[in-house]
């Protein structure tokens, strides 16, 4: 959303106008990342840069705070609401919006102001978290509280069992946390897990994993969440591996994991998730506990290399 100058411009009717401009332009536009790396004006930007690089780029300005009024008032208007919620077609289609970078203050009063009071109405709009990880923390109040207390240096692993397991995540509040995959599973939204190694949980000394088992590692540490929550329903459970796609980053400044730096090592990756999956789901009790057979698992792992994002393309364009 830098893209509305809003660094620059601060007036509201402004930056609506140039939204409802990019609304007329030919090519429809399907989402867009409302925060980035450093302060817009609109939300807060969650903590993205590791510290050996913050000698040179200072994100502190509206790092990890929440939305201003006018965010407030440019999100709704990518989403064609009013300032009640309320639908309002005459602002044209609607952009649906990426919280990727949003700080996890900024996701809260997303979900709490807009989202959920929409939900009530009927009217369901999806998370998109394009490139993202898992943070292995429960709630966005304590990736709020993780961050005001300073603890996201660049060896913050949060360790979590999953499946009889203690694994390592990367805690800051770029990632996701349980409230965050609980409310993108009930507006069937969309989580891209990301190819790098940082955000995956990689660290030299305290987490050495690589390549597919970084990213199984945080692939079952969500869908665990979505099959462990109090907070879905058995039918939103169901869908759990449908919610998953590649989001890769790999446009951006990123350390992909090594084994698939590029698009053209996508084959090597299905591949390679077929095998991870079917060796953890033969451990006993794996399959009943997700819900599949093992004869899903091609297809699973083909929804999400590319079939769940297709789908969600088609369903929300």
């Amino acid at each position: 959303a830098h893209a509305l100058g809003s660094d620059r411009i601060l007036d509201a009717d402004v930056l609506s106008d140039r939204v409802q401009q990019i609304k007329k332009w030919k090519e429809r536009v399907f989402f867009i990342t409302f925060a980035h790396h450093f302060n817009n004006n609109l939300c807060g930007h969650a903590h993205s840069i590791p510290n050996i690089a913050t000698f040179l780029l200072n994100q502190d300005t509206g790092m990890n705070e929440g939305f201003t009024n006018l965010g407030r008032t440019v999100i709704r208007e990518f989403l064609s609401l009013d300032a009640t919620n309320d639908g309002n077609k005459s602002k044209g289609y609607r952009i649906h919006i990426d919280t990727k970078h949003m700080s996890a203050q900024s996701r809260l009063e997303y979900y709490n102001e807009i989202l959920r009071p929409c939900l009530t109405k009927g009217d369901n709009i999806p998370i998109i978290a394009s490139h993202s990880g898992y943070s292995g923390v429960k709630t966005l109040s304590e990736l709020v509280r993780n961050a005001s207390n300073k603890l996201e240096t660049d060896d913050y692993l949060v360790n979590k069992k999953v499946d009889g397991q203690h694994r390592k995540f990367y805690g800051w509040n770029i990632n996701l946390c349980d409230e965050d995959i609980e409310m993108i599973v009930k507006t069937e939204g969309l989580i891209g897990i990301s190819f790098d190694e940082r955000i995956l949980g990689y660290h030299k000394q305290k987490n050495k994993q690589e390549s597919i088992e970084l990213f199984w590692n945080n692939l079952i540490g969500m869908v665990d969440v979505i099959i462990a929550s109090n907070q879905l329903s058995p039918s939103e459970k169901k869908n759990a591996w449908t919610v998953f796609c590649i989001g890769t980053d790999n446009e951006g400044y990123i350390n992909p994991i090594d084994k698939y730096p590029t698009a053209y090592h996508f084959q090597d990756f299905q591949r390679d998730l077929v095998i991870k999956m079917t060796t953890e789901m033969k451990k006993q009790g794996m399959l009943a506990k997700y819900h599949i057979s093992e004869s899903d698992i091609p297809n699973i792992v083909k929804g999400i290399s590319f079939d769940n994002a297709h789908r969600f393309l088609k369903k929300h364009l």
